[in-house]
This record gives structure tokens, C-alpha cells and sequence, in this order.
């Protein structure tokens, strides 16, 4: 009897061991397949290792039989496989292999049809039936159009909106992606992206980008608002193709993309001060974003009668200056403009004052 219970309990301490054994030998024969890559004619997989129990089977419908029967031999020993020459199982289904030995960890399968669902079902070789393992889905793409857009113009710059349009390429349809200081984040194939024409708005965030348009338009035009200051960086991409099937051209192309700095705001002028026969001070508020100040005086409002010591005078970065020079008894018109790093701003509204007689 003790020696009964002696082997019970010897068995049920070697039983984890063999049975850790046994799932090991289970999952050395499984190989781990997956999708890297899918084009419009094309798709990519990775293959961890040669196999000789592992059959892999292409369809255009799902079909989740758990066994099949396949009787031929068939070796997948190319890492590139065109899909008129594997042989037909039945309609829309193809075998690939049932014994792997490419010597890549690559496969790439070409000649699929775009815009289509495929099925790679994984099977494990189990006597003389294969058992189903796995199944890996994925769809091709439409086809990349030929031409990208191009001819970005800029139709208006203020200091919070840029207003462009561009030349259509040959998609059915166009994104244009915005960026604040450097080029734009791209498009990634297969994906929907929400536009909004508000820079900055959630929605329409693309890494550190955003799409503020997403439309077919023969002459589209569009402004995005809510800018401050600085340079942004746009560009449009053509695509084909909707949902999950959508593929972008990503090319650059004349004028795609293109920059533009917002203008700046322009300074506001506050006071005249310490007025007297030929001189007086100027105040005004500062601009973020500007480097330089430019000062034009008149005698007349429409700036026509300007005196030529200040004629667009670069006063510098400053929020102040002594206007000299002048002549007793006259109406003078101000007015300033800020400048920045490739950008400017309109000039401001004009302030007059008088100097005093002598």
C-alpha cells in the first residue's frame, strides 16, 4: 500500500514536468506569422522559422474549419510568391505551403487584387489532417494616384488665419495636413483622418500636426483660423480609396509643401508725449513675435506727403521713440508697423498731433 502511494505521489510531481514538456513540443511546431505590410497588389509577413508541420492557405472569405485535408506536397522556399502560381483549392483559395523553408523571415505575396479582404489561415499538421491555428486578416489597398497635388498658393496671410489652395493631383480625393514650425506629419495608409479647419482643435490632430481639410473640390479654398504668430508648413496629399482601403501619396511635389508666416499684429500706438515747436515722443505697445518697428510721419493722413527722414524708419526693437526735426505750428501723422523673422505686420492706425508754435 505505501508503496502504492510512494509512485501516486512520484507521478503527480513529474506530471507539471511532462506536461510542460508536452506544450513545449506543441509550440515548437507552431511557426508565428504576421502582417508587416499590404500594398495594392501586395502584401508582407513576417515568419519566425522553418517549419515542416505548418500549412498556410490564402482566401478572399473567411472560413474557420478547424481540420483540412491537404494531399499535395508543396514547400515555400521563395521569399516572394506570385499569386497566379500557387495552386487553387477551390475558389478564392489558395495554397501557399504546407512546409516552410525560406530562408528570409520575410515573405511577400504579389498579384492580389486592390481594395480587397484576404484571410491567411495558419494550420498545424496533426497526423494526417492540418488543425486550424490561426487567422490572419488584412486587405490591400487602392491604388497610390499617379500625380500628387501641387502649386500651393497663399491667398491671404493675417495674423491669425492663412488662407491657400493648391492644384489637384490625380486622386479622388485630397487631406491637406498643417504644422507649426517644421514640415507636416504624413498620412498613414489605411487610415480616416478628421479634418477641422480651427488650428489647434483635438479632433484633427495628426502627431504634431492637423488636417484642416479633407474634401474632392475641383477648386477648393480654405482658411484656417486661430493662428498666433509664426511660420507654418502645409501640404497636400492625394488619396484613393475609402476607409480602410485609402492610400496616400505622400511624393513631394512643385510647391507641396509650402510655408507661410502669419502676419503680426499691429502695434498700437498709446501716446504722444512731450510736445514741443520741432520734436516730440511717441509711445506704443509692443508686438509679440517682432524683431524691428518701422515709423512712417505725413502731413497729410493718407501718408502721401511723407517727410523724408521718416520715410518706413527702422526704429528698432523698441517700444518708444523721439521724433525730431519738426516745424512749429503743424499737423503731423504717425503710424507704425511691426516686423518679424520673415513676417510683418500691417501698419497700425494713424495718430495725429500738432507741435507748438515758437
Amino acid at each position: 500500500m505505501k508503496r502504492a502511494i510512494i509512485i501516486i505521489f512520484l507521478f503527480a510531481l513529474l506530471l507539471p514536468a511532462y506536461s510542460q514538456k508536452t506544450n513545449k513540443q506543441t509550440a515548437d511546431k507552431q511557426t508565428e506569422v504576421r502582417i508587416m505590410d499590404a500594398g495594392a497588389d501586395f502584401a508582407k509577413f513576417s515568419i519566425t522559422k522553418k517549419n515542416e508541420n505548418t500549412a498556410i492557405i490564402l482566401m478572399t472569405y473567411l472560413d474557420s474549419t478547424k481540420t483540412v485535408s491537404i494531399k499535395t506536397q508543396n514547400e515555400l522556399t521563395n521569399d516572394e510568391i506570385e499569386l497566379s502560381k500557387l495552386q487553387k483549392l477551390g475558389r478564392n483559395q489558395w495554397l501557399l505551403c504546407n512546409t516552410i523553408k525560406t530562408k528570409s523571415p520575410n515573405l511577400i505575396i504579389k498579384g492580389l487584387n486592390p481594395q480587397t479582404d484576404y484571410y491567411l489561415n495558419i494550420y498545424t499538421k496533426n497526423k494526417e489532417d492540418y488543425s486550424l491555428s490561426k487567422i490572419i486578416a488584412f486587405n490591400t489597398l487602392a491604388p497610390i494616384p499617379v500625380r500628387q497635388a501641387s502649386q500651393i498658393s497663399i491667398i491671404e496671410a493675417t495674423d491669425k488665419s492663412i488662407t491657400l489652395k493648391w492644384v489637384n493631383g490625380t486622386g479622388i480625393g485630397r487631406i491637406v495636413i498643417m504644422r507649426k514650425g517644421a514640415e507636416p506629419n504624413k498620412p498613414e495608409n489605411g487610415k480616416i483622418y478628421t479634418a477641422s479647419p480651427t488650428f489647434g482643435d483635438a479632433v484633427a490632430k495628426i502627431g504634431e500636426s492637423q488636417v484642416v481639410y479633407d474634401g474632392n473640390e475641383a477648386n477648393a479654398k480654405i482658411t484656417v483660423g486661430n493662428l498666433q504668430a509664426g511660420k507654418y508648413f502645409f501640404q497636400v496629399f492625394e488619396y484613393n480609396g475609402e476607409g480602410k482601403y485609402r492610400a496616400y501619396n505622400t511624393d513631394k511635389a512643385s510647391n507641396n509643401p509650402r510655408s507661410k508666416s502669419t502676419m503680426l499684429p499691429a502695434p498700437k500706438i498709446l501716446a504722444i508725449e512731450n510736445i514741443t515747436s520741432n520734436s516730440c515722443e511717441i509711445k506704443w505697445t509692443k508686438v509679440s513675435g517682432a524683431v524691428t518697428y518701422v515709423m512712417d510721419v505725413a502731413t497729410d493722413k493718407a501718408f502721401m506727403e511723407k517727410i523724408e527722414l521718416y520715410n518706413e524708419l527702422d526704429v528698432g526693437d523698441l517700444d518708444g521713440y523721439a521724433i525730431v526735426d519738426l516745424s512749429p505750428n503743424r499737423k503731423y501723422y504717425v503710424r507704425l508697423k511691426a516686423v518679424g523673422d520673415g513676417t510683418q505686420s500691417n501698419f497700425s492706425n494713424s495718430f495725429d498731433f500738432e507741435t507748438k508754435g515758437e
